[in-house]
């Protein structure tokens, strides 16, 4: 290594004296003559040592007082101008929200038809919100004019409600306010006696106010309350007032078993001839939990009636008993013994039958015990089934009938003995990515009564098919068809069982979208134009057609 170092230096050393010496004799004569170059390898070059210090330098003294250092911070102020000019704006980056398609919260639909019939649909609903929603509804059906002599065979219905719900962070209250106006005319003495003269109406008024408060949050814990409060007066003076309060609660234990109560108080007062004081009682408290595959449902129902016409108070115990059992992925069967008090109350009657008479006696029925059995499921996604079969006794089963001291009015009556229902029923849907839906339903009922001959104006058999399609998002049909018979009836003039024509019943709705907002459509309700009777020396219209349109706003 040394002996490099020695030929680098002295290499440098004659490569530096080279060009002086090149210079000098250059102008001589102009010519390199032959020379010798002796180079000494034994030379050494010595270099004077270098004194290291390998002492630490000593670290500075701390210093124990610091020094303050002073600081100053300038007060900066803004004109108002500055702050407009040079308030920052951030925008934090963000998905672009899709945009919510335009909401129309008014609807009105209006049409007219043959038999002087009028139809008006109203809706006024308040802007989207999160917080509250509100609206109003009227609705209006009347035909001048009948089956049988014309006016004589009138109707109408008007409906006016207002309703709200208001949505806070854990609940949400209901609230609603309705007047009801139903009339009728009882044209079915003109069947018998085609010399009758004027018009018998009957005219019924409701009005009805409602609330309910429930959760609005997913938790551990369900719950709704609710109250209503109805009074109905009749053309005859009859009123009744009803009061209802219900409540549910539900308490998750774990994932597999809930607790739950219901339980509702019916107070009720009907004032016709006599005066009737009634309640009704129900507390429904049980447990759901699943075990071996299957999801069962177990409680008791207690029921306390009380009907001061009947001196009536007592006090019943029901099971309500329920197992069902997932077969596949897409289907279940299912099994129930339960028992329970049918309410009964001149409002409810009257919505089933509103040709009803005068000083109608009222009671509840009792339904003692009810077995029912059922298989339901899917198919391929589209196509949907349910079938089962029901037993049940039954005391105080009611019916109607025609009134022996007026033939065109109805009376309750009632099989005051036990009765039995043998019910078989079977329902089949389709559904086909939202164009085309289609239920087929049919039920078999069979009844043996105690005191009563027949189950008057019970059917034995209905059968319906319902259809809709949806024809490019621009024509909506709708078809209905219904087959009901086996209804039977008592003559008051001969005290004779008849049993009324099998009723055969085909409508068809056609709606066509003109766009988002408007549509026109026309109806046709039995189609095939038979004059059937549901209920004895009644018949209905035959073919109604109406036309109209919608609008939304």
């Amino acid at each position: 290594m040394i002996r490099t170092i020695k030929f680098a230096i002295f290499s440098l050393v004659c490569f530096a004296a080279l060009p002086a010496q090149a210079q000098v004799k250059w102008d001589e004569d102009g010519e390199i003559k032959d020379s010798e170059i002796v180079i000494e390898k034994d030379r050494t070059i010595e270099l004077p040592a270098f004194n290291r210090s390998f002492e630490k330098v000593p670290p500075l003294p701390e210093q124990k007082d610091k020094a303050i250092i002073p600081y100053q911070f300038p007060i900066l102020t803004f004109s108002g101008m500055d702050l407009l000019v040079f308030e920052p704006k951030i925008r934090p980056l963000t998905m672009q929200e899709e945009k919510l398609d335009k909401y129309y919260g008014n609807y009105v639909k209006l049409g007219v038809g043959n038999y002087r019939t009028s139809y008006l649909d109203l809706f006024l609903n308040s802007k989207r919100s999160k917080n509250y929603a509100y609206g109003f509804h009227y609705q209006h059906l009347s035909s001048q004019s009948g089956p049988v002599r014309r006016d004589l065979s009138s109707n109408s219905l008007n409906d006016a409600s207002v309703y709200g719900k208001v949505f806070s962070k854990n609940t949400v209250l209901e609230g609603d306010l309705n007047y009801n106006r139903q009339a009728a005319n009882f044209y079915g003495a003109a069947a018998i006696d085609s010399t009758q003269t004027g018009v018998d109406q009957q005219l019924i008024h409701r009005t009805s106010v409602g609330i309910t408060l429930s959760n609005n949050k997913s938790s551990s814990i369900d719950y709704r309350l609710g109250t209503r409060f109805e009074y109905l007066t009749t053309y005859y003076e009859a009123q009744e007032t009803n009061f209802d309060a219900e409540a549910d609660f539900t308490y998750a234990i774990s994932d597999k078993v809930k607790a739950f109560v219901t339980t509702d108080w019916w107070i009720s007062q009907y004032k016709d001839s006599t005066s009737l004081n009634r309640s009704l009682f129900r507390l429904n408290p049980g447990f759901t939990f699943a075990y071996l595959g299957f999801d069962f449902t177990a409680g008791l129902r207690a029921v306390y009636e009380n009907d001061t016409a009947q001196n009536l108070g007592k006090m019943h115990i029901f099971p309500t008993l329920k197992a069902e059992y997932q077969v596949t992925d897409q289907s279940s069967l299912y099994l129930s013994i339960e028992g329970d008090a049918e309410k009964r109350h001149l409002s409810g009657v009257l919505n089933e039958n509103i040709y009803l008479g005068r000083h109608q006696e009222l009671s509840h029925t009792l339904n003692t015990l009810s077995f029912t059995a059922g298989y339901k499921g899917k198919v391929l996604q589209s196509v949907g089934y349910h079938a089962g079969i029901s037993l049940g006794t039954f005391k105080n089963m009611g019916f109607y009938n025609l009134s022996g001291q007026d033939s065109a009015r109805f009376d309750l009556v009632y099989d005051k003995g036990t009765s039995q229902r043998l019910h078989l029923f079977g329902e089949l849907n389709f559904n086909k990515e939202e164009k085309l839906r289609s239920i087929l339903r049919g039920d078999y009922y069979k009844y043996t009564t105690d005191v009563q001959a027949e189950a008057w104006h019970r059917p034995t058999y209905k059968l319906s098919l319902l259809n809709t399609y949806n024809l490019s998002d621009k024509i909506l049909f709708n078809a209905d068809f219904y087959l009901i018979g086996g209804i039977k009836a008592l003559n008051p003039l001969d005290m004779a069982t008849v049993e009324l024509p099998t009723i055969v019943d085909l409508n068809l709705k056609i709606d066509y979208q003109f766009n988002k907002r408007s549509s026109a459509f026309i109806s046709f309700n039995n189609l095939l134009g038979k004059e059937y009777q549901y209920y004895l020396n009644y018949p209905v219209r035959g073919i109604q057609v109406m036309v109209g349109g919608a609008l939304a706003f």
